[in-house]
């Protein structure tokens, strides 16, 4: 759940970010205080052995790790807005996040400078959508990433991503879901 409120011209943003038992995937949407893991993730909400690892893009590997014992975390890693980690959690929990909304250009949103970003509209720029239809897994993208490969990974926790192996349609997969399956695109 998403709460916005407009303070003294400032966007503030209350959140309730459930972690599931196993491997979650976490991006920091909001600027709160120093943006470390003892605001993201307090001690009053977090389980026990929780795991928090940073992505590397340079290896394609969420190698920098932070552990939640003993009520504290091992290293309290930043993770400004936009930043996106691992979360391997023991139990499943809940937590409050309370910041501040930024503008898509990484400014303050206020009631006074609200802009609405450009529609994307070339090919500067590769995604993934993923979306569920009739109980199956629907992944696609641009048909201009020609030379982009799909891989898939069901462990998150591991670095074995490998190319799919299934039908692609137009840029498009369907699945059934079994288990978790996990999807990016590499560029040779």
């Amino acid at each position: 759940m998403l709460l916005l409120k407009f303070t003294a011209k400032v966007l503030l943003a209350y959140w309730n970010a459930v972690f599931m038992t196993g491997s979650n995937l976490f991006n920091n949407p909001l600027n709160v205080d120093t943006n470390g893991l003892n605001e993201l993730f307090p001690a009053r909400t977090t389980q026990q052995g929780t795991v928090v690892s940073l992505w590397n893009p340079n290896t394609a590997t969420f190698d920098t790790t932070s552990t939640f014992t003993n009520g504290a975390w091992t290293s309290n890693l930043k993770l400004p807005p936009g930043t996106g980690v691992l979360v391997v959690a023991p139990l499943q929990f809940t937590n409050l996040i309370v910041g501040i909304v930024l503008n898509h250009d990484g400014s303050i949103l206020t009631s006074d400078n609200l802009t609405i970003p450009s529609v994307f509209s070339g090919s500067n720029g590769i995604y993934l959508l993923g979306d569920k239809s009739n109980g199956l897994a629907v992944v696609s993208w641009p048909s201009y990433a020609v030379d982009w490969t799909l891989q898939t990974n069901s462990n998150l926790s591991t670095s074995s991503w490998g190319k799919y192996v299934g039908a692609v349609v137009n840029n498009t997969v369907t699945n059934i879901p079994n288990g978790n399956l996990f999807f990016l695109l590499s560029y040779p």
